[in-house]
């Protein structure tokens, strides 16, 4: 019986994937639909009536930092105004402009909530538009960094918020993430227009 289990735990930990001691990771902007949790890289305009916008900014699959900077750019048809960061961490600079440092303070490893921006809502944002984290204005590489846990700095990876992932006559773009858009009723037209650039 001993034997079994042990034979799950090592099948197990061969498929949940852990961090690495020294792994950056990467910056994930999530928005949390309906309050429920469920963390989505997409958002869909059509499914909100308020004013505000909350888009969730996640240190993901690090094996250890103390802290990370970066920018929040948009894209130029997205119909959101940046309003403030929050955090239960330090959090320095403006996202949109020169951009944040978030200082965590003590060393964290895994997936890390570090952030939560606000953005009103001026008009409706055009299909594939989106948020994306990008290098902050002073830093010189212009890469996103991460402040590992022994103090050095590594570079992190990023995946973007897609806003209005589909245009309901003409196509959909393919978000930066694997949770599922609800599938509508389409054409040959529209399926080859995904996979042609």
């Amino acid at each position: 019986m001993k034997y079994v289990l042990v034979l799950i735990l090592l099948a197990l930990g061969a498929i949940v994937p852990v961090p690495v001691n020294g792994q950056p990771g990467e910056i994930v902007l999530y928005m949390d639909t309906y309050g429920n949790g469920n963390w989505l890289c997409w958002y869909d305009d059509a499914y909100y009536t308020t004013e505000l916008r909350r888009v969730y900014v996640m240190h993901e699959g690090t094996g250890g930092a103390t802290g990370s900077r970066f920018r929040l750019e948009e894209s130029s048809h997205l119909g959101f105004a940046y309003g403030l960061a929050m955090s239960a961490y330090t959090v320095t600079g403006r996202g949109d402009l020169e951009g944040l440092t978030v200082e965590y303070g003590v060393c964290l490893e895994g997936n890390i909530l570090i952030a939560e921006v606000i953005y009103s809502t001026f008009y409706e944002s055009t299909p594939c538009s989106f948020i994306a984290p990008v290098a902050h204005a002073e830093v010189q590489s212009g890469e996103i960094e991460v402040t590992l846990c022994d103090g050095t700095v590594a570079v992190a990876g990023a995946r973007p918020l897609t806003v209005n992932p589909r245009d309901w006559f003409d196509y959909q773009c393919v978000p930066w993430c694997t949770d599922p858009i609800p599938v509508e009723p389409t054409t040959w037209g529209r399926i080859k227009a995904l996979y042609s650039e």
